[in-house]
């Protein structure tokens, strides 16, 4: 069901449905949070909220989600979202961490 709605999510959100498509990914993250070993999908559910959260113009909620999803990144084996939010959160927060003080 979480990648069900995460893929509803991201069609929402390719289509300009912003606000639905930020409704789904959180139904989606919900989903994954409660999945023991899903932190790495629970870090992309957290990237794709900043993104639309960011596109609604909503620069601090964006912070906060990215932040959120890069503490959720696994510390032995950084999957490709965790250079993911790395990158995001160099574009668009200036408070932004390097990902070697994760």
């Amino acid at each position: 069901m979480a990648l069900a709605l995460r893929n509803v999510a991201l069609d929402q959100l390719a289509l300009g449905r912003t606000r639905d498509g930020l409704a789904n990914a959180q139904r989606a993250l919900a989903k994954f949070a409660s999945r023991p070993g899903s932190q790495d999908q629970v870090a992309r559910s957290h990237l794709e909220i900043a993104t639309a959260h960011l596109t609604l113009g909503e620069r601090t909620s964006a912070i906060v989600s990215a932040r959120t999803g890069q503490r959720m990144c696994p510390r032995d084996d950084v999957p490709d979202v965790c250079a993911d939010i790395d990158v995001w959160l160099a574009a668009h927060d200036t408070k932004a961490a390097p990902a070697a003080d994760r």
